[in-house]
Protein backbone atom coordinates (compact mmCIF):
# COMPACT_ATOMS: atom_id res chain seq x y z
CA UNK A 1 0.00 0.00 0.00
CA UNK A 2 1.28 3.43 -0.88
CA UNK A 3 2.01 5.64 1.42
CA UNK A 4 0.43 9.11 2.21
CA UNK A 5 2.23 12.13 2.39
CA UNK A 6 0.74 15.32 2.92
CA UNK A 7 2.75 17.28 1.28
CA UNK A 8 6.37 18.24 0.36
CA UNK A 9 8.03 18.80 3.22
CA UNK A 10 6.29 15.55 4.81
CA UNK A 11 7.91 13.48 1.68
CA UNK A 12 11.75 15.25 2.27
CA UNK A 13 11.01 14.35 6.11
CA UNK A 14 10.94 10.54 5.11
CA UNK A 15 13.76 10.86 2.90
CA UNK A 16 16.12 12.61 5.52
CA UNK A 17 14.90 9.72 8.05
CA UNK A 18 15.54 6.87 5.33
CA UNK A 19 19.04 8.43 4.20
CA UNK A 20 19.64 8.61 8.17
CA UNK A 21 18.36 4.89 8.95
CA UNK A 22 21.02 3.76 7.08
CA UNK A 23 24.26 4.74 8.42
CA UNK A 24 25.93 2.39 10.88
CA UNK A 25 25.93 3.24 14.64
CA UNK A 26 28.03 0.67 14.48
CA UNK A 27 30.99 3.38 14.46
CA UNK A 28 29.95 4.17 17.57
CA UNK A 29 29.77 0.90 19.32
CA UNK A 30 33.83 0.00 19.56
CA UNK A 31 35.37 1.93 22.46
CA UNK A 32 38.12 3.51 19.72
CA UNK A 33 39.57 6.74 20.87
CA UNK A 34 37.07 9.51 20.13
CA UNK A 35 38.82 10.89 17.58
CA UNK A 36 38.59 7.78 15.75
CA UNK A 37 35.09 7.46 15.88
CA UNK A 38 34.27 11.34 14.77
CA UNK A 39 36.23 10.03 11.54
CA UNK A 40 34.28 7.20 10.99
CA UNK A 41 30.65 8.59 11.63
CA UNK A 42 31.69 11.38 9.52
CA UNK A 43 33.56 8.95 6.75
CA UNK A 44 29.96 6.79 6.79
CA UNK A 45 27.70 9.69 6.69
CA UNK A 46 29.31 10.98 3.74
CA UNK A 47 29.03 7.63 1.80
CA UNK A 48 25.79 7.28 2.46
CA UNK A 49 24.92 10.43 1.82
CA UNK A 50 26.86 10.54 -1.18
CA UNK A 51 25.49 7.08 -2.43
CA UNK A 52 22.38 9.24 -2.95
CA UNK A 53 23.25 12.49 -4.30
CA UNK A 54 20.12 13.67 -5.43
CA UNK A 55 18.62 13.91 -2.41
CA UNK A 56 21.40 15.81 -0.34
CA UNK A 57 20.58 19.12 -1.90
CA UNK A 58 17.03 18.27 -0.79
CA UNK A 59 18.21 17.66 2.53
CA UNK A 60 20.63 20.45 3.52
CA UNK A 61 18.67 22.87 5.68
CA UNK A 62 16.03 20.44 7.08
CA UNK A 63 15.73 19.31 10.10
CA UNK A 64 16.94 16.32 12.08
CA UNK A 65 14.35 15.41 14.31
CA UNK A 66 12.93 12.14 13.04
CA UNK A 67 13.86 8.75 14.95
CA UNK A 68 16.76 7.91 12.98
CA UNK A 69 18.60 11.40 13.26
CA UNK A 70 17.76 11.93 16.42
CA UNK A 71 19.32 8.70 17.50
CA UNK A 72 22.37 9.18 15.48
CA UNK A 73 22.56 12.83 17.53
CA UNK A 74 22.33 11.39 20.77
CA UNK A 75 25.00 8.74 19.74
CA UNK A 76 27.23 11.87 18.59
CA UNK A 77 26.47 13.63 21.96
CA UNK A 78 28.07 10.62 23.71
CA UNK A 79 30.93 10.36 21.91
CA UNK A 80 31.62 13.96 22.21
CA UNK A 81 30.91 14.00 25.97
CA UNK A 82 33.23 11.14 25.91
CA UNK A 83 36.12 13.68 24.83
CA UNK A 84 35.18 16.22 27.28
CA UNK A 85 33.18 18.44 25.52
CA UNK A 86 30.15 20.33 27.74
CA UNK A 87 27.03 19.51 26.20
CA UNK A 88 26.45 22.94 24.77
CA UNK A 89 29.73 22.45 23.56
CA UNK A 90 28.77 18.88 22.50
CA UNK A 91 25.43 20.50 20.20
CA UNK A 92 28.08 23.16 18.98
CA UNK A 93 30.63 20.27 17.31
CA UNK A 94 27.62 18.21 16.49
CA UNK A 95 26.31 20.98 14.39
CA UNK A 96 29.40 21.69 12.70
CA UNK A 97 30.11 17.82 11.94
CA UNK A 98 27.22 17.69 10.01
CA UNK A 99 27.36 20.59 8.07
CA UNK A 100 30.65 19.81 7.36
CA UNK A 101 29.89 16.78 5.88
CA UNK A 102 27.16 17.68 4.29
CA UNK A 103 28.73 20.64 2.56
CA UNK A 104 31.16 18.37 1.30
CA UNK A 105 29.25 15.92 -0.15
CA UNK A 106 27.03 19.42 -1.51
CA UNK A 107 30.18 20.76 -3.06
CA UNK A 108 31.27 17.08 -4.68
CA UNK A 109 28.12 16.91 -6.10
CA UNK A 110 28.24 20.37 -7.52
CA UNK A 111 31.18 19.44 -9.19
CA UNK A 112 30.20 16.90 -11.18
CA UNK A 113 26.80 17.84 -12.17
CA UNK A 114 28.25 20.77 -14.19
CA UNK A 115 28.39 19.74 -18.10
CA UNK A 116 31.85 19.02 -18.93
CA UNK A 117 33.06 19.16 -15.51
CA UNK A 118 36.51 17.86 -15.01
CA UNK A 119 37.47 14.82 -13.55
CA UNK A 120 38.76 14.25 -9.71
CA UNK A 121 42.40 14.57 -10.58
CA UNK A 122 41.84 17.30 -13.26
CA UNK A 123 40.47 19.35 -10.03
CA UNK A 124 43.05 18.51 -7.42
CA UNK A 125 45.54 19.52 -10.14
CA UNK A 126 43.75 23.05 -10.75
CA UNK A 127 43.41 23.52 -6.91
CA UNK A 128 47.24 22.82 -6.33
CA UNK A 129 48.11 25.10 -8.97
CA UNK A 130 46.07 27.95 -7.79
CA UNK A 131 47.69 27.22 -4.52
CA UNK A 132 50.88 26.96 -5.84
CA UNK A 133 50.53 30.47 -7.47
CA UNK A 134 49.93 32.17 -3.82
CA UNK A 135 52.27 34.20 -2.72
CA UNK A 136 53.98 32.43 0.32
CA UNK A 137 55.77 36.14 1.58
CA UNK A 138 51.84 37.36 1.64
CA UNK A 139 49.82 34.09 2.46
CA UNK A 140 52.02 31.83 4.16
CA UNK A 141 49.71 29.32 5.90
CA UNK A 142 48.24 29.09 2.54
CA UNK A 143 51.57 28.53 1.53
CA UNK A 144 52.06 25.21 4.20
CA UNK A 145 48.64 24.05 3.63
CA UNK A 146 48.59 23.75 -0.18
CA UNK A 147 49.19 19.92 -0.54
CA UNK A 148 46.60 19.26 2.26
CA UNK A 149 43.75 21.98 0.75
CA UNK A 150 44.36 20.64 -2.87
CA UNK A 151 43.81 16.82 -1.63
CA UNK A 152 40.95 14.93 -2.70
CA UNK A 153 37.82 14.57 -0.62
CA UNK A 154 37.92 11.47 0.59
CA UNK A 155 38.65 9.23 3.74
CA UNK A 156 41.53 11.74 3.85
CA UNK A 157 39.29 15.18 4.22
CA UNK A 158 38.20 14.01 7.87
CA UNK A 159 41.60 12.63 8.90
CA UNK A 160 42.55 15.94 10.58
CA UNK A 161 39.96 15.37 13.73
CA UNK A 162 43.47 13.26 14.41
CA UNK A 163 45.27 16.34 14.85
CA UNK A 164 43.16 18.34 16.37
CA UNK A 165 44.70 19.46 19.95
Amino acid sequence: MPAYFPGKAAVIGALVERLFSEVDHGVFADRQPWRQRVESLAVELRARLAAHPGAVTLMIGQPRTGPHALALGERLLELFADAGLTPTDAARASHLLFGYVFSSVALHIADLKQPGSPSTAERIAARHQAFAAAPADQLPRTARARSRRSACPARSEYACCGHLP
